[in-house]
């Protein structure tokens, strides 16, 4: 089990059963690809900025000064205006996705978990069944694909996502969450 924090809602993901893992990972993972395709334009363009806002040209970042790039306020609407140029890798990610595939991958994905104690999915709330999941992520589009990413990430398939972009997604929490791990993917049987 691991957890996040988003919007100051605690979210528990639990590990998939091995054999469900096991059957979601070929839908996954032209996926993954892509995201890890825009995950790194993406960290171009804010680099391109912090670049320029502490007045270096990007092709002379090293690692030192790649540290103090890190450092710098950037202002999203500068970032923003370079949206344009991850339209090319958005397309492609959607392209992948038939239609009514995200609806579907998104309760096998977070199968499990809750906010704040309360299943995401199927909850029953007197004589009918409710998704918290709606109520909860409403207007929160940035924080489903970041409960998705490290649920993929840091839950389910750490190990095929560090094999495919080993230096790549370092941690979710970066990207405006925090996350914590309370058990690891070790293999080993829980006790």
């Amino acid at each position: 089990m691991a957890s996040i924090v988003l919007g100051g809602t605690t979210y528990e993901v639990p590990q998939l059963f091995a054999l469900d893992s096991c059957e979601l990972l070929p839908r996954l993972l032209p996926l993954v690809a892509e995201v890890g395709a825009l995950f790194v334009a993406g960290i171009a363009v804010v680099l391109g900025e912090a670049a320029g806002t502490a007045g270096l040209e990007p092709a002379s970042i090293t690692a030192v000064s790649l540290a103090r790039l890190l450092e710098q306020e950037i202002d999203p609407m500068r970032v923003a205006m370079h949206l344009n140029d991850l339209l090319p890798g958005i397309e492609r990610l959607c392209a992948k996705l038939p239609r009514g595939e995200l609806r579907r991958l998104i309760p096998e994905v977070l199968k499990g978990t809750t906010a704040n104690g309360v299943p995401l999915f199927g909850a029953q709330v007197g004589p009918t069944s409710v998704d918290t999941f709606d109520t909860v992520m409403r207007g929160r589009s940035g924080d489903v694909f970041r409960l998705l990413l490290f649920a993929v990430k840091d839950v389910h398939y750490p190990d095929v996502v560090a094999g495919m972009f080993p230096q790549l997604f370092q941690d979710v929490a970066a990207s405006g969450g925090s996350a914590t791990r309370t058990a690891s993917p070790s293999g080993k049987l829980p006790t």
